[in-house]
């Protein structure tokens, strides 16, 4: 019929948990903002592993972590600890965080 475009995009918003038509440049845009994020992410992955101690015995804070990351990638602290907790336990190890004033401490996974 006319007018009915030959296809549709759809997203789906996770705040309201609906979904939304969306036209083609904007599905291109948001695909272009996907991967310059997920690039940031492998580039913070790459210094993390760069600075983490390969022993427990030597293991980092967070704090002491971000301190220690080139200034480049040393950018957006939220998207920090989302790197540095969605690769436990696949590249690096974590302990600790129990108790008053326990932190946790991260060191190279040994896979």
């Amino acid at each position: 019929m006319q007018g009915i475009p030959p296809e549709w995009l759809v997203e789906l918003d996770p705040e309201s948990n609906t979904c939304r038509a969306i036209g083609a440049d904007q599905a291109h845009r948001a695909g272009a903002k996907r991967e310059k994020e997920e690039g940031r992410k492998d580039g913070l992955r790459h210094a993390i592993l760069g600075v983490l101690p390969a022993n427990r015995e030597q293991a980092m804070t967070r704090d002491e972590i971000w301190e220690k990351l080139p200034e480049g990638v040393r950018v957006n602290e939220k998207r920090f600890w989302s790197v540095l907790e969605a690769e436990v336990p696949r590249l690096w190890l974590k302990e600790g965080g129990s108790g008053k004033g326990g932190a946790y401490r991260y060191w190279l996974s040994s896979n």
